[in-house]
């Protein structure tokens, strides 16, 4: 097992989809900054072309930074890209292995088939948590260099590691779905297709699945459950125990549903 996944880390940093991706999401994290700079100077100009008729105006009133903190931007870059993100990145990661008869060597060295989806399950969530902390660099960057440090109080630096610490689990929990998609489909277009849908409009689907619930008189929120709408919903300041646990409890039940069903059937396909 050491072995396989020392092998899997080493093919993980020599993966050009691994940096393509983490590129990807800074540039990404440049341009809304850079969004929200343009759009605060046009506020500004704005405001100050019509301060002479308006009663009371205030440069702060005026400013776009003001609505939007550190934590809000994280959330608003980890809510929507970066899931997409790690949706392309799991299926590039997983289907070339398929295409350079990578895997056909390894399972032809006699490893148990259940070992080696393990050990390419765990490169692949290595590769999510760098891209997740790559996008996180980027944002403090941009914080340090175009806003005040003020910004960045005590206050917000603990919450912002506690929504990372959550948002880092549960996109664990999250390749080890994709990880699952892409290793049954085996074909690139396919998998990066199934999984962006499923991300773009699994919400609809639980909150679909809820009404027919409530209909039903159960009383369960689906939504409370499912990985995607836990990364939406996580609060960003005061997270209370009850999410906590409930976050933790399902990202590890999903880990090992992604596993259990991904090696079954690894184990069972044709590799070739």
């Amino acid at each position: 097992m050491f072995n396989l996944l020392k092998g899997e880390v080493y093919k993980l940093f020599r993966s050009k989809c691994l940096y393509g991706c983490s590129i990807a999401i800074v540039v990404f994290v440049l341009l809304m900054y850079a969004m929200f700079f343009y759009a605060d100077l046009a506020r500004q100009k704005t405001t100050t072309g019509v301060v002479e008729i308006t009663v009371e105006s205030t440069q702060e009133d005026a400013s776009v930074w003001a609505e939007m903190d550190v934590l809000t931007i994280t959330s608003t870059v980890f809510s929507s890209f970066v899931k997409i993100i790690i949706a392309i990145f799991t299926a590039i990661y997983i289907f070339g292995d398929y295409v350079n008869g990578a895997i056909k060597n390894v399972v032809g060295k006699g490893y148990n088939r259940e070992v080696v989806y393990a050990a390419k399950y765990a490169s692949t969530a290595m590769g999510t948590i760098i891209i997740e902390l790559v996008t996180l660099f980027a944002i403090l960057m941009c914080e340090a260099l175009i806003l005040e440090a003020n910004r960045l109080t005590s206050e917000l630096w603990s919450n912002l590691c506690t929504y990372i610490a959550i948002q880092i689990l549960l996109g664990v929990a999250l390749a080890g779905i994709m990880v699952m998609i892409s290793q049954i489909c085996r074909n690139l277009g396919l998998g990066i297709a199934i999984s962006v849908c499923i991300i773009m409009f699994s919400n609809f689907i639980t909150l679909g699945l809820n009404v027919i619930l409530s209909n039903l008189s159960i009383d369960i929120n689906v939504c409370d459950y499912w990985i995607l709408d836990l990364m939406s919903d996580c609060p960003l300041a005061d997270v209370e125990s009850s999410f906590l646990v409930r976050a933790i409890i399902c990202a590890i039940v999903w880990i090992f549903v992604a596993l259990g069903i991904g090696g079954i059937h690894f184990r069972k396909a044709d590799v070739k």
